[in-house]
């Protein structure tokens, strides 16, 4: 310690001034390590030693002490705890010669040539003379640079996570994927996936400057580069970083002066590549690319990008996935809308002759009359199936269409009830009537749908209850809305396949009843189109009741 203070020419001052600098020192000798600096109170440096000077990029702590303030901050951006600029009234140098005794700081230098960013933990305090006149005042800097960057990766890869699980949406997937890393990791990013013959192929591309993005993109379109290091990437599965592009290799490989105007101004100073990999397999290729920040990429960027990589990997493959099955239900719905409506012709023909043939055959043919009836009944399920079939594509494509009038439920309740008694009375069940006295209200629908629906609920319930046994209808006016509920006497519904009731395709592992799964997902579409709901509640051995609630119609006013 007395050496150093001989070093800072420190020698006159009396013994308690002089013991209470040499405190001082022991104080903040656990954090000399690193950086330390001693200034004059005019503001020459006393002394510093050889890492303060390497980190400001002298060869020497003596080069270092006759520097200028201009040549000492020549190099370098200063930045505050949030990456921000600072003023120069910030910076602990000026503050301390203004006049603060001691302080604290987190300050980042970023080198404005590499734009590499290191960050101290930065603490300063005046040593006092007995008088209270400031003799010098120590700077002391931690090197928190490994600390802060590890903070600041795990809070972008948090982030990243979110906005990458926010769709699964396969372009949008990709748009979000290939902006990630920018200007965090890159200044701009491409990805590479296999097209239908394996070959790499881009599919997006995005700069963190907006009208930079379109000049990549130009240059994308006029200037295709082919896939030779994203290819080499896809098949050895191994990362690529490239430290540093000399200028006089763009040139060389620039084929007029448009594409070297957009090499340039894209920017391709450095850059990396890592290979998208998830459940095991490589399903494509992405890029980053640094220029006009004059950034140089390192193996910690590469370190990041890999993990985004691996995260990106997998919202690509899950949107893919997505993207697929969409793709398979949309072409299965139009083979089978295509499909069914060209059976409806041929089957129309083959009911139309059943009916033509019960007419004219003798009544005393009892065989015949039975074959005729089967084929007309198998037909007649036929065209329920193609009817339901062709109401999913509709659903499906957003074209049904609702023609609303105001019907009054007790017409629609009878139809439906007199169109269901010869199979009520085929299976002795009783379906109990509505009570004489009860007011039925309005209903502003589409008769034919509503119609459908009830139908549809009603066959449901005979279907599922047993000989002999009863149906119940209950309707009331509630809040607003117009309940109905059918409850049969079936053997219930698990409670664990009840959410599943009115999926597409849907049917019970356990059903006893043939059906197409089609029935209640129609039912539950056109009563959602009507601004309604649907549902069901069933005990396992003591039936089901479905429930439907429309919304009632506004009351008719006196003209």
């Amino acid at each position: 310690m007395d050496r150093i203070l001989r070093q800072f020419g420190i020698t006159h001052l009396p013994e308690e001034a002089h013991q209470r600098i040499l405190h001082t020192l022991r104080t903040l000798q656990p954090v000399l390590g690193d950086t330390a600096v001693v200034v004059a109170p005019d503001g020459r440096i006393l002394y510093s030693n050889d890492a303060t000077a390497a980190l400001l990029g002298f060869e020497s702590s003596q080069q270092f002490a006759t520097a200028t303030p201009e040549e000492i901050f020549l190099c370098f951006d200063w930045l505050d705890p949030q990456g921000m600029l600072l003023s120069d009234p910030a910076l602990p140098w000026v503050r301390m010669l203004q006049g603060d005794a001691a302080g604290r700081m987190v300050l980042g230098m970023r080198h404005r040539e590499t734009r590499t960013e290191l960050w101290h933990d930065v603490r300063w305090a005046s040593v006092l003379d007995e008088q209270g006149v400031k003799q010098v005042t120590v700077i002391t800097g931690q090197d928190i640079t490994e600390r802060r960057c590890a903070e600041e990766t795990s809070r972008f890869l948090i982030e990243a996570s979110a906005i990458l699980s926010s769709s699964i949406d396969y372009p949008t997937t990709l748009d979000r994927v290939v902006r990630l890393g920018l200007p965090v990791v890159a200044d701009c990013s491409a990805i590479y996936l296999p097209d239908s013959e394996g070959m790499l192929s881009l599919l997006a591309f995005a700069h963190a400057d907006p009208e930079i993005e379109r000049d990549g993109r130009e240059l994308n379109i006029r200037y295709p580069s082919g896939s030779a290091g994203p290819a080499e990437v896809m098949r050895t599965g191994k990362s690529n970083l490239i430290a540093d592009v000399p200028e006089e290799l763009i040139r060389k490989v620039a084929r007029d002066e448009r594409h070297l105007e957009l090499l340039l101004r894209v920017g391709f100073r450095s850059g990396m590549m890592v290979p998208l990999a998830t459940r095991g397999h490589l399903i494509g290729v992405m890029t980053f690319a640094s220029g006009g920040s004059r950034r140089r990429h390192t193996q910690q960027d590469l370190a990041l990008a890999e993990e985004l990589g691996r995260r990106a990997a997998v919202a690509i493959d899950n949107a893919r996935l997505f993207h697929e099955a969409q793709e398979a239900v949309r072409a299965r719905d139009e083979v089978m809308a295509i499909v069914s409506h060209d059976l409806r012709n041929p089957l129309s023909a083959i009911l139309m002759h059943t009916h033509y043939l019960q007419a004219i055959l003798p009544r005393d043919l009892l065989e015949p009359h039975e074959v005729l009836a089967r084929v007309q009944r198998s037909g007649n399920r036929m065209e329920r199936l193609i009817a339901d079939l062709l109401d999913m594509a509709r659903l499906d494509a957003g074209e049904l269409r609702l023609v609303r009038r105001r019907w009054p439920l007790s017409s629609l309740v009878a139809e439906v009830s007199d169109a269901f008694a010869p199979l009520l009375e085929k299976k002795s069940l009783h379906l109990d009537p509505l009570p004489s006295d009860v007011v039925l209200p309005d209903l502003e629908c589409d008769r034919e749908r509503i119609l459908q629906v009830l139908s549809n609920l009603l066959d449901n319930a005979i279907k599922y209850s047993p000989v002999g046994g009863a149906i119940t209808m209950q309707i009331h006016p509630q809040d607003g809305e117009v309940q109905l509920a059918i409850t049969d006497c079936g053997p219930g519904i698990a409670e664990a396949d009840l959410p599943r009731l009115f999926d597409r395709f849907w049917r019970s592992p356990t059903a006893a009843q043939p059906g197409s799964g089609l029935g209640l997902y129609i039912a539950k579409r056109v009563v959602d189109h009507h601004g309604g709901r649907i549902w069901a509640t069933s005990r396992l051995g003591r039936g089901s009741t479905f429930h439907i609630a429309l919304p009632a119609p506004a009351a008719r006013t006196s003209p």
